[in-house]
């Protein structure tokens, strides 16, 4: 199974601004550097949704009962900011095992990535001077999908 249909709604709203940004003149910087702060916002909002939805599904699809799948989408809507490291502890609430394959796949790039994403995104939240590009953001972006595509993998949903 492939993301859930609303997070592919959300990955091809931010597809498009990609694709908008991408066209602008490369020479404005300033311009460049205002819309990578607002991007990092929203593909860390991209980001929950994503995880939130994959657990939600894996519930579903692993049976649980109307009350129990209640009680998850309860839960996981009132979590936000997932790191790597609160993503590995959600994946190991649902299942152990998979939460150990994760910490060794999300290493290096997937974890960089993950979490300078809530790091920063943290920062613009907060009125701070961030150091975000467009070019990095776009990086970033590209491997948080990857990540969620590993996570669709680990939990048979992809």
């Amino acid at each position: 199974m492939p993301l859930p249909l609303e997070v592919i709604r959300y990955r091809m709203r931010l597809d498009a601004l990609f694709a908008k940004i991408d066209d602008l003149p490369a020479g404005d910087i300033e311009i460049q550097s205002h819309w990578a702060r607002y991007l990092c916002v929203l593909v860390g909002g991209f980001i929950d949704f994503a995880v939130q939805e994959i657990h939600i599904e894996y519930s579903r699809a692993h049976g649980a009962a109307p009350t129990v799948l209640q009680y998850v989408e309860s839960r996981l809507r009132r979590t936000y900011n997932f790191n790597t490291e609160d993503i590995l502890q959600l994946a190991g609430a649902f299942d152990p095992l998979i939460a150990l394959e994760l910490r060794e796949e999300l290493q290096g790039e997937p974890k960089d990535a993950i979490d300078s994403i809530n790091n920063n995104r943290n920062l613009i939240a907060h009125g701070a001077d961030v150091g975000i590009t467009y070019v990095r953001i776009k990086r970033y972006y590209e491997e948080g999908q990857s990540v969620l595509q590993t996570l669709l993998a680990k939990y048979g949903l992809g």
